[in-house]
């Protein structure tokens, strides 16, 4: 296949991953509802009936039976039951995003078979925020042992929607013509084969603004720590330090927003510092092992600059009045003293008060579970070697980490109806696909389960050596 210069050969991680998958018990593929907008008074389920009506159409995959449209977000390969288990605790764990997708219909001819294409397309933005969801699980599935790849295209993204073959003068462009907002409702999977049946339906909850910020903290006793922090705080011109710590998965990013929402509420300014921001772009987070040494070094400029005023801090609710305190947090893994060392002595320099905050783990077994569900990809078992090279330092808040799995009440592809999980809703749909996939997932299960007992036996062991 050659290879234009508009084209960009895949990496070669990409094309082992590929390979994987094809080569993998079941695949499946992930796909994302939409619903139109409340705000929305034309329908885009209207445009499609008009169309359908007045044309012989052929529909396109993402438009469902209720002329709903859904964006193909990821394919899965997966190779035992704990794999199919993990999928659905990754997706019963997922929030809808906050962004609403500005959408508008492009209709597009083929001269040379006289063919009409209605298709959805979206703003840049809106590309991004699907991107950034896309890739968030595909990391979340990635540091549970679940092959997956994005399948949005990176260069414009068009969903095909219905198509017909028509003349020319037969067609009224303007009349086809939609633009609205649409929001993220519904994750579905399906087979990766001809049939697409779906074999699950996870109702994404609505996002509700609470009244109270502190209604639902998970770490209630935060309120008091963060008010001493910076009541203590002898120099209000000096920021106060604040150094979290802790391996991933275990809860660190959760903490951070909270105490952001503490110092928000107490009128205080607040600036966050992390090495994983270097890694942060427009479609999502994008990890380069070669690049860690330089996100570290602007991690320490950034929060030196934050120290000296430099940075603008984020007040929240657009105050504009200057705040009593400010707040800087600097949010790293930081395993052992020496690697957040520096941003003391910087403090130090500054003149400001240093707090150390860490996430507890307690053995080897919870850093497996914490690598488990860490949203960077990180490996389990990169996760239990931060955990065995741990320094604990007694000057620390410590903090046990609050976070669960989704727990599975039934077989994720039973039959049967509705299930509330974690004030989740998720339907399992009854297909002839079903006994098919379990039976091919059972063939593995018990040899797949055996393999981690063992790996779970061999870090206990070298947890004792140690």
């Amino acid at each position: 296949m050659a290879w234009g210069k508009n084209r960009r050969r895949p990496h070669g991680e990409t094309q082992d991953i590929t390979r994987s998958i094809q080569q993998s018990v079941v695949r499946v593929r992930v796909w994302l509802h939409l619903s139109v907008a409340e705000a929305e008074t034309a329908s885009l389920r209207d445009l499609l009936t008009k169309f359908e009506q007045k044309f012989e159409t052929r529909r396109g995959h993402a438009v469902t039976q209720r002329r709903d449209v859904r964006v193909e977000l990821l394919e899965c390969g997966l190779n035992s039951w704990q794999h199919l288990v993990e999928l659905q605790r990754v997706l019963m764990g997922l929030k809808r995003p906050t962004e609403q997708l500005t959408t508008k219909t492009t209709l597009r001819h083929d001269a040379k078979y006289d063919e009409w294409t209605l298709s959805l397309a979206f703003l840049k933005a809106s590309e991004d925020a699907l991107w950034r969801f896309a890739t968030t699980l595909m990391l979340r599935l990635q540091s549970c042992g679940v092959l997956s790849k994005v399948l949005l295209d990176p260069r414009r993204l068009i969903v095909p929607l219905e198509s017909t073959f028509v003349e020319w003068t037969n067609m009224d462009i303007d009349e086809y013509q939609w633009e609205g907002q649409q929001v993220c409702s519904q994750v579905l999977v399906n087979v990766s084969d001809e049939s697409r049946d779906d074999i699950q339906r996870v109702f994404l909850p609505p996002v509700r603004e609470l009244e109270d910020p502190f209604a639902e903290l998970r770490y209630p006793e935060l309120v008091s720590i963060v008010d001493d922090m910076l009541s203590s705080n002898s120099d209000a011109k000096k920021p106060v330090v604040v150094i979290l710590r802790g391996i991933p998965g275990s809860g660190k990013s959760t903490l951070g927003r909270e105490i952001e929402a503490i110092c928000r509420h107490r009128g205080a300014a607040f600036t966050v510092c992390s090495a994983d921001f270097f890694f942060e772009t427009t479609r999502g987070y994008v990890f380069d092992v070669k690049k860690l040494g330089a996100a570290h070094s602007k991690c320490k400029a950034d929060f030196t600059r934050a120290l000296e005023g430099d940075i603008p801090r984020n007040l929240g609710g657009g105050r504009q009045r200057r705040p009593r305190q400010h707040l800087v947090l600097v949010d790293n893994t930081s395993t052992q003293r020496w690697e957040y060392e520096p941003y003391e002595d910087i403090a130090k320099l500054h003149g400001s008060r240093v707090h150390i905050v860490e996430m507890e783990c307690a053995d080897a077994l919870m850093a497996f579970r914490m690598g488990q569900r860490n949203s960077h990809g990180v490996p389990p078992d990169k996760v239990v070697s931060m955990f065995m090279r741990w320094e604990k330092d007694p000057r620390a808040h410590c903090f046990t980490p609050q976070f669960e799995h989704a727990r599975l009440t039934t077989n994720p592809l039973s039959d049967g109806d509705f299930i509330q999980l974690n004030s989740r809703t998720t339907l399992p749909c009854a297909t002839d696909q079903t006994s098919s996939i379990v039976e091919k997932l059972n063939l593995v299960h018990h040899l797949r389960l055996k393999e981690l007992k063992s790996y779970k036996m061999e870090v206990v062991k070298l947890c004792e050596s140690s």
